[in-house]
């Protein structure tokens, strides 16, 4: 049985990253990509030996304009081959998450450094078509044929 929490530790070793444990088999990290900053929460599942990471943005999107983030998300999300976009009605959390089940397999830093990778670029992608729907009311349509270009 792998040890997957200990495989994220030396991820975050290798390559220097300062990190957190804010509980029991979840660790977390911040990150800073092209067009913000998000928190990375690594969720080790040990006993289903899986590993999720998500990557989330805090109270991003105002309620008002949550049913046309979530038809953003959702139309982005029909493109996607791995992972999901993901948004709390209640408090407009924007996140992105992967993840990977490694049972009877194995677990490497490549990865992990690659699904760390991806969730941190497509949040990236995603998050400057966010901000012109809520700050420039931006139409659904020309965002996502937007983001779909990146």
């Amino acid at each position: 049985m792998i040890n997957i929490e200990a495989k994220v530790r030396d991820f975050f070793r290798d390559d220097d990253w300062k990190f957190s444990e804010p509980r029991e088999h979840i660790l977390q990290a911040g990150v800073q990509g092209k067009s913000t900053d998000c928190t990375l929460i690594y969720h080790c599942k040990e006993e289903q030996q899986q590993l999720v990471v998500v990557g989330f943005k805090p109270s991003v999107v105002p309620e008002e304009f949550r049913p046309q983030a979530a038809e953003l998300l959702t139309r982005a999300n029909y493109k996607l081959t791995l992972g999901s976009f993901g948004m709390d009605f209640s408090d407009g959390e924007f996140r992105f998450r992967t993840g990977l089940d490694v049972e009877d397999g194995d677990l490497s830093i490549t990865m992990i450094r690659n699904v760390t990778l991806i969730t941190v670029q497509m949040f990236d992608q995603m998050y400057p078509c966010l901000m012109k729907l809520v700050y420039g009311n931006g139409d659904i349509i020309k965002l996502f044929n937007e983001w779909l270009e990146k």
